[in-house]
Protein backbone atom coordinates (compact mmCIF):
# COMPACT_ATOMS: atom_id res chain seq x y z
CA UNK A 1 0.00 0.00 0.00
CA UNK A 2 1.02 3.39 -0.95
CA UNK A 3 1.09 6.05 1.92
CA UNK A 4 1.51 9.80 0.93
CA UNK A 5 3.06 12.54 2.92
CA UNK A 6 1.09 13.29 6.14
CA UNK A 7 0.87 13.36 9.74
CA UNK A 8 -1.44 11.29 12.01
CA UNK A 9 -3.31 13.04 14.69
CA UNK A 10 -3.97 10.38 17.60
CA UNK A 11 -5.83 10.60 20.72
CA UNK A 12 -5.05 7.72 23.00
CA UNK A 13 -4.74 4.91 20.90
CA UNK A 14 -7.46 5.89 18.13
CA UNK A 15 -6.36 7.67 15.06
CA UNK A 16 -8.48 11.04 15.23
CA UNK A 17 -7.71 12.22 11.76
CA UNK A 18 -5.09 12.06 8.99
CA UNK A 19 -3.98 16.29 8.48
CA UNK A 20 -1.50 16.98 4.81
CA UNK A 21 1.26 18.34 5.35
CA UNK A 22 0.64 21.00 2.53
CA UNK A 23 -1.26 22.34 5.88
CA UNK A 24 1.24 22.84 8.02
CA UNK A 25 4.92 23.51 5.38
CA UNK A 26 5.17 25.66 2.07
CA UNK A 27 4.11 23.87 -0.92
CA UNK A 28 7.96 24.14 -1.83
CA UNK A 29 8.78 21.47 1.28
CA UNK A 30 6.44 19.39 0.55
CA UNK A 31 7.45 16.16 1.37
CA UNK A 32 9.37 14.86 4.71
CA UNK A 33 12.42 13.86 2.82
CA UNK A 34 15.32 15.78 2.51
CA UNK A 35 15.91 16.10 -1.66
CA UNK A 36 19.63 15.40 -0.60
CA UNK A 37 18.72 11.77 1.35
CA UNK A 38 15.92 10.94 -1.12
CA UNK A 39 18.64 11.40 -4.45
CA UNK A 40 21.00 9.55 -2.49
CA UNK A 41 18.53 7.04 -1.92
CA UNK A 42 17.09 6.66 -5.71
CA UNK A 43 21.41 6.56 -6.42
CA UNK A 44 21.68 3.23 -3.97
CA UNK A 45 18.32 1.20 -4.42
CA UNK A 46 17.57 2.24 -8.14
CA UNK A 47 20.34 3.77 -10.16
CA UNK A 48 17.97 4.73 -12.93
CA UNK A 49 17.10 7.38 -10.97
CA UNK A 50 20.27 9.34 -11.23
CA UNK A 51 19.35 10.53 -14.14
CA UNK A 52 19.02 14.64 -14.15
CA UNK A 53 15.25 14.29 -14.78
CA UNK A 54 14.09 12.44 -11.77
CA UNK A 55 16.18 14.00 -8.92
CA UNK A 56 13.97 15.40 -6.30
CA UNK A 57 12.17 17.18 -6.54
CA UNK A 58 11.74 17.17 -9.99
CA UNK A 59 12.69 19.91 -11.63
CA UNK A 60 9.97 22.42 -12.80
CA UNK A 61 10.59 22.66 -16.18
CA UNK A 62 9.73 19.37 -16.56
CA UNK A 63 6.71 18.66 -14.45
CA UNK A 64 4.23 19.98 -16.92
CA UNK A 65 2.93 16.77 -18.27
CA UNK A 66 3.59 13.15 -18.39
CA UNK A 67 5.72 12.17 -21.81
CA UNK A 68 3.78 9.88 -23.66
CA UNK A 69 5.77 6.69 -24.68
CA UNK A 70 5.26 5.98 -28.45
CA UNK A 71 8.10 3.65 -31.25
CA UNK A 72 8.70 7.19 -32.46
CA UNK A 73 8.35 9.94 -30.47
CA UNK A 74 12.02 11.83 -28.80
CA UNK A 75 12.45 13.72 -26.11
CA UNK A 76 15.64 16.28 -26.31
CA UNK A 77 16.96 14.13 -29.66
CA UNK A 78 16.83 10.53 -27.51
CA UNK A 79 14.03 8.20 -28.14
CA UNK A 80 11.12 7.92 -25.25
CA UNK A 81 11.12 4.60 -25.57
CA UNK A 82 13.52 1.90 -26.45
CA UNK A 83 11.78 -1.63 -27.14
CA UNK A 84 13.51 -4.31 -25.98
CA UNK A 85 12.47 -8.09 -25.08
CA UNK A 86 14.79 -8.70 -22.27
CA UNK A 87 16.25 -6.16 -20.27
CA UNK A 88 19.86 -5.82 -21.58
CA UNK A 89 21.23 -3.55 -19.23
CA UNK A 90 20.48 -0.13 -17.96
CA UNK A 91 19.94 3.15 -20.30
CA UNK A 92 20.66 6.58 -19.50
CA UNK A 93 17.35 8.32 -18.28
CA UNK A 94 15.53 5.49 -19.01
CA UNK A 95 13.61 2.66 -16.74
CA UNK A 96 13.01 -0.83 -17.75
CA UNK A 97 9.47 -1.52 -18.38
CA UNK A 98 8.34 -5.68 -18.97
CA UNK A 99 4.74 -3.81 -19.11
CA UNK A 100 3.90 -0.67 -21.45
CA UNK A 101 1.81 0.57 -23.87
CA UNK A 102 4.24 -0.21 -26.48
CA UNK A 103 5.54 -3.56 -25.13
CA UNK A 104 8.20 -4.31 -23.33
CA UNK A 105 11.43 -2.33 -23.50
CA UNK A 106 12.90 1.16 -21.27
CA UNK A 107 10.83 4.16 -21.07
CA UNK A 108 11.82 7.53 -20.34
CA UNK A 109 12.09 8.46 -16.92
CA UNK A 110 9.54 10.89 -17.49
CA UNK A 111 6.97 8.66 -18.50
CA UNK A 112 4.55 7.81 -16.06
CA UNK A 113 4.71 3.94 -16.98
CA UNK A 114 8.26 3.94 -16.20
CA UNK A 115 7.25 5.13 -12.29
CA UNK A 116 4.09 2.36 -12.11
CA UNK A 117 6.92 -0.62 -13.56
CA UNK A 118 9.56 0.69 -11.25
CA UNK A 119 6.75 0.68 -8.09
CA UNK A 120 5.94 -2.79 -8.86
CA UNK A 121 9.84 -4.17 -9.07
CA UNK A 122 10.39 -1.99 -6.26
CA UNK A 123 7.39 -4.01 -4.12
CA UNK A 124 8.25 -7.65 -5.68
CA UNK A 125 12.02 -7.15 -4.36
CA UNK A 126 11.45 -6.07 -0.85
CA UNK A 127 13.85 -3.99 1.81
CA UNK A 128 16.47 -6.39 2.66
CA UNK A 129 15.12 -7.48 6.04
CA UNK A 130 13.89 -10.69 7.05
CA UNK A 131 10.84 -10.51 9.20
CA UNK A 132 11.46 -11.46 13.15
CA UNK A 133 14.99 -11.06 12.13
CA UNK A 134 18.02 -8.45 13.03
CA UNK A 135 19.65 -9.39 9.86
CA UNK A 136 19.95 -6.95 7.11
CA UNK A 137 21.46 -3.33 6.62
CA UNK A 138 18.39 -1.01 8.15
CA UNK A 139 19.84 1.45 6.82
CA UNK A 140 19.47 -0.13 3.81
CA UNK A 141 15.61 -0.89 4.72
CA UNK A 142 14.80 2.70 4.95
CA UNK A 143 16.73 3.62 1.54
CA UNK A 144 14.49 1.14 -0.31
CA UNK A 145 11.34 2.54 1.83
CA UNK A 146 12.05 6.12 0.79
CA UNK A 147 12.64 5.23 -2.82
CA UNK A 148 9.28 3.18 -2.54
CA UNK A 149 7.48 6.11 -1.08
CA UNK A 150 8.29 8.61 -3.81
CA UNK A 151 8.28 6.12 -6.60
CA UNK A 152 4.39 5.35 -5.15
CA UNK A 153 3.65 8.89 -5.40
CA UNK A 154 4.94 9.67 -8.59
CA UNK A 155 3.36 6.58 -9.97
CA UNK A 156 -0.79 8.59 -8.87
CA UNK A 157 0.67 11.85 -10.16
CA UNK A 158 -1.41 13.75 -13.04
CA UNK A 159 2.25 15.04 -14.03
CA UNK A 160 5.50 14.40 -13.54
CA UNK A 161 5.94 16.66 -9.56
CA UNK A 162 6.71 15.51 -6.41
CA UNK A 163 3.74 17.74 -4.82
CA UNK A 164 1.30 16.58 -7.02
CA UNK A 165 2.01 13.09 -5.82
CA UNK A 166 2.03 13.58 -2.51
CA UNK A 167 -1.34 14.78 -3.01
CA UNK A 168 -2.58 12.67 -4.97
CA UNK A 169 -1.36 9.50 -2.55
CA UNK A 170 -3.09 11.46 0.45
CA UNK A 171 -6.18 11.46 -1.76
CA UNK A 172 -5.64 7.98 -2.63
CA UNK A 173 -6.08 7.24 1.24
CA UNK A 174 -8.63 9.33 2.02
CA UNK A 175 -11.60 6.34 3.27
CA UNK A 176 -9.34 3.66 2.78
CA UNK A 177 -9.66 1.17 6.13
CA UNK A 178 -6.87 0.97 8.58
CA UNK A 179 -5.96 -2.93 8.48
CA UNK A 180 -6.81 -4.90 11.84
CA UNK A 181 -8.37 -1.44 13.26
CA UNK A 182 -11.66 -1.45 11.02
CA UNK A 183 -11.43 2.67 10.92
CA UNK A 184 -11.88 4.69 7.70
CA UNK A 185 -9.16 7.53 7.59
CA UNK A 186 -10.93 10.81 6.96
CA UNK A 187 -9.44 14.15 5.63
Amino acid sequence: MCFGTFLLSTKATKITHIRPVRETIPTATMTSFHHDDVNMAFALICPELKSRYAACPIPEQHGAKWLSPSATAEFEGKPIVVLAEKDDGPKEDHICCKRGPIGAGHCHVLCRTSCVNLYTRLQKEGNGLVLGCLSGDRKHAGQWDTCRHIVCNHSRASRPDDADGAEKAIDHMEGSELPGHGLKLKL
